[in-house]
């Protein structure tokens, strides 16, 4: 028996996205949804309140990706954050809040990446080893394309979180699609496609959408309040402006493979569906 079939039955709003979609659960890959890691939740209840509007979202089934390295340099080490992930899912079923948490990471780029990861200390998507969410900082363009190729020989597939939302980015776009043609996966995060980070991100979400360079869409979000998840937002914002097949692939097809541990498909996402 799926130890999963055992969940307080789904939210109305989950079980709409359950009908809108192929896949057995509705996944958000990127959130920071654990309290006292990082910048997301301060406390528990702050916790709880996130994953409540995150189940409202829709979602069924959330990896939760702390920050690892960057200000957060071995903070945030790997056997913590499991051992968080069932404290707070524990904390959530016996308050009837029915949501999966699996674990993960929010990986800053560093010139030790491959020999943390390698020696078991930073989190993949959903544990699986085969999706790593790499950050790059803010504040200064670090090259990531050196690390494709090996993690991709370690069976991991770079995914690039959020590229719409560093100014260094927008104004030159063609690096994100070098980045694709190289077999790197690109997450937009979906409060820029609805205007939470301004104008620049928002229209460099959609030239990213539109040019077939985005792979998934997640939440990122960090509380209720201030940084809440907007999917159901997104994918109405979606609908009108792409055709049904990509939104799917987008917001449920994708991010349920990086789920179970299936490899994506890079490349751009063409009119022919491929």
């Amino acid at each position: 028996m799926d130890p999963n079939d055992a969940l307080p039955q789904w939210l109305p709003e989950q079980r709409t996205r359950l009908a809108d979609s192929d896949c057995r659960r509705i996944v958000d890959v990127h959130c920071h949804c654990l309290p006292g890691l990082d910048d997301g939740p301060d406390s528990l209840e702050d916790s709880m309140r996130l994953l409540s509007a995150l189940a409202r979202d829709g979602f069924t089934t959330i990896v939760a990706t702390p920050h690892q390295l960057g200000p957060y340099d071995r903070r945030n080490p790997a056997g913590r954050v499991r051992e968080l992930i069932d404290e707070v899912a524990y904390e959530a079923a016996c308050r009837g809040i029915p949501i999966e948490l699996r674990p993960g990471a929010d990986v800053r780029i560093d010139e030790r990446l491959l020999d943390l990861l390698d020696a078991g200390e930073l989190l993949t998507v959903a544990d699986q080893g085969r999706h790593l969410l790499l950050e790059l900082p803010h504040e200064q363009f670090l090259d990531p394309s050196p690390l494709f190729l090996p993690l991709a020989e370690r069976g991991v597939q770079t995914v690039m979180t959020h590229p719409e939302r560093h100014r260094y980015l927008r104004r030159n776009l063609s690096t994100v699609e070098r980045w694709v043609d190289q077999g790197a996966l690109i997450q937009v995060t979906a409060g820029s496609l609805v205007g939470d980070f301004g104008e620049g991100a928002y229209n460099a979400a959609w030239e990213l959408v539109g040019w077939g360079l985005c792979h998934v869409v997640a939440t990122d979000a960090h509380d209720d309040q201030r940084r809440p998840p907007r999917m159901n937002a997104a994918i109405t914002a979606l609908r009108e402006q792409a055709p049904e097949w990509a939104v799917q692939r987008m917001v449920h097809e994708n991010p349920h493979h990086m789920l179970v541990g299936d490899w994506v498909t890079a490349g751009q996402i063409r009119e022919d569906g491929s």
